[in-house]
């Protein structure tokens, strides 16, 4: 018998006693003639350009730190072409990434300032 782990919280999952759930991430490159997603409900008047901004420098901190080189002070940033990855996870951890699929909410509170 095959032994699968959760790969969020590393939990054995064993299959005769509960269902092993899937989590795939498929991603690339969009063209620039398609149209963006927007999903159902989305209302651009719900989103904080605060919050939006501190997002953007975070990354922008986190991509300049993994990006910096030693050769001759240049930088360079390298995107993959196409990213196709399959994840074992449980059920808890299907239901927490079904909801929050990128993590904003757990980011949201794990942030080191009140919110005035």
């Amino acid at each position: 018998m095959r032994l699968y782990s959760c790969d969020v919280c590393g939990k054995t999952l064993d299959p005769a006693l509960e269902p092993r759930f899937a989590w795939k991430v498929d991603g690339g490159p969009v063209p620039a003639d398609e149209e963006p997603t927007v999903l159902e409900g989305d209302d651009e008047s719900d989103t904080d350009s605060v919050d939006e901004m501190d997002e953007l420098l975070g990354e922008r901190e986190t991509r300049h730190d993994e990006s910096e080189s030693d050769t001759d002070g240049e930088t360079l940033e390298m995107h993959p072409i196409g990213v196709h990855r399959s994840f074992d996870v449980c059920g808890g951890c299907y239901m927490k990434l079904a909801r929050d699929p990128l993590g904003r909410e757990a980011r949201k509170s794990a942030r080191p300032y009140s919110r005035n």
